[in-house]
Parts: C-alpha cells; sequence; structure tokens
C-alpha cells in the first residue's frame, strides 16, 4: 500500500463513523473520573477516548476557541495505535455526544421531567 507522505492523515472519516455510531446507540461511550475525558470500548479490542483541553492563551486569541478535542485509540492492552487532536465543528459534536451517553444525560433529564411532573 503506497501512502503519500506529504499530505496529513485524513481522520475525518473515523470521526464521522463515531458521530453515526454514537447517534445509532452502537457506541456506549463512559464518564471517567475526569469530566473532560469519555471512553467507549468496541469488541474489547480498541477503546476510543475523546477528551477536551484548555488552549494556552496566545493561541486563544488567534482563533477564538477556548477548547481543544483529543482523540487517542488504544488496543487491548491500553497501546496507543495513534491520536489526533483539532478543534472542528465534527470533533465537538463527538465531543458532545460521548458526554451525553457517558454522564446518562437523557435519563437525568427524565427523571427530572417525571419529578417535576409529580407536583
Amino acid at each position: 500500500m503506497s501512502v503519500d507522505l506529504s499530505k496529513e492523515p485524513d481522520y475525518d472519516a473515523l470521526i464521522e463513523k463515531l458521530i453515526d455510531l454514537s447517534l445509532a446507540g452502537k457506541l456506549s461511550w463512559q464518564e471517567t473520573a475526569d469530566e473532560n475525558v469519555f471512553l467507549a470500548a468496541v469488541r474489547g479490542v480498541q477503546t476510543f477516548v475523546i477528551s477536551r483541553g484548555e488552549r494556552k492563551e496566545k493561541y486563544i486569541i488567534a482563533v477564538g476557541s477556548h477548547h481543544m478535542f483529543r482523540l487517542t485509540v488504544q488496543d487491548q492492552e491500553g497501546i496507543r495505535l495513534f491520536e489526533h487532536e483539532a478543534d472542528t465543528p465534527d470533533f465537538r459534536n463527538l465531543f458532545d455526544l460521548a458526554r451525553r451517553v457517558g454522564s446518562r444525560l437523557d435519563d437525568k433529564l427524565d427523571s427530572t421531567l417525571q419529578l417535576l411532573n409529580g407536583l
């Protein structure tokens, strides 16, 4: 297989696939001790870890965003296979989906509404 090393790897297809699987309920994102990190294990073969971090002050001024997102893919032993960092709308969307699923936001909203409906 020939690889054009003059071009950056294209992570967009992976991010889009993870979004699609998250929306379909096929990825079970889990919370971690860090509120800015979520993970999803797939068949015990690979684990996807998405995290949100703060940008450095100089970079915030240049791009106008306070956050940077990182996707790390690990094998079953926890060895990093690859990592990608960016701040794109799709990356932000994936993080928001992982947080929504991992924190069970929809269940919490439903139970809160049920409580309020009982008043």
